[in-house]
């Protein structure tokens, strides 16, 4: 049971990081089913296939949240980046610098 733990928790953070909450839906509303026919597998009775069904939606929901969390630090991270890159080209500009025009002729030539 450990390792189906872990594989959901994978899911839930892949499924985070990679995807919008529309992508979780049909995951959890599927979900339940499979929590229902591996309580059934095992023998379990009412109240424990209740549990494994609570379970499997908690740590899957809480994989999806790490990988929100991780998502947000990422794109926080390049944006941060992309607004300092953005402020060095407009000092360059206000220098009277064009930083996207090509160099020079023979700029990178060994003399």
């Amino acid at each position: 049971m450990a390792y189906s733990a872990i594989v959901l928790a994978v899911l839930g953070f892949g499924t985070g990081l990679v995807f919008r909450w529309k992508v979780l839906l049909p995951v959890i509303v599927f979900l339940p089913l499979v929590a229902i026919i591996f309580s059934a597998s095992r023998g379990f009775g009412y109240k424990n296939g209740a549990m494994v069904i609570i379970v499997a939606e908690g740590i899957l929901q809480a994989g999806y949240f790490a990988g929100l969390i991780i998502r947000f630090i990422a794109i926080a991270i390049l944006a941060s980046g992309r607004a300092s890159n953005f402020k060095a080209r407009r000092r360059l500009r206000e220098r009277g610098i064009d930083p996207q025009a090509s160099p020079p002729a023979g700029a990178g030539e060994a003399q």
